[in-house]
């Protein structure tokens, strides 16, 4: 749902004012649902990366525990975005195939 398809005019009556505000709360309340979701993945991420590539708590993290949390951040988050883009390929597929079954 987009926001600017919401009416905005001042003229509308009570009931249709409190449904305009209802569905911009629940966008927003979505919104945040999702940025939410995304830093626990994000935090998850960096668990497990932390505990695979530090062995050693200390002041600061050597060059080669920092390369390795990076590299393993960025192999996730890449597996992420090309399992994400495989899946809505799939989707798509699946959905033109059975918009022919149903004629």
């Amino acid at each position: 749902m987009d926001l600017s398809s919401l009416p905005t005019d001042d003229n509308l009556d009570d009931k249709k004012r409190a449904a305009v505000c209802l569905k911009k709360l629940i966008y927003v309340l979505l919104s945040l649902q999702e940025i939410v979701q995304k830093q626990k993945e994000n935090v998850k991420v960096m668990d497990i990366c932390f505990n695979k590539c530090v062995s050693k708590i200390g002041p600061k993290l050597s060059s080669s525990e920092q390369k390795c949390i990076w590299d393993c951040a960025n192999s996730y988050f890449y597996t992420n975005v090309f399992l994400n883009q495989r899946l809505e390929q799939m989707t798509k597929i699946l959905k033109s195939n059975s918009d022919y079954t149903n004629l």
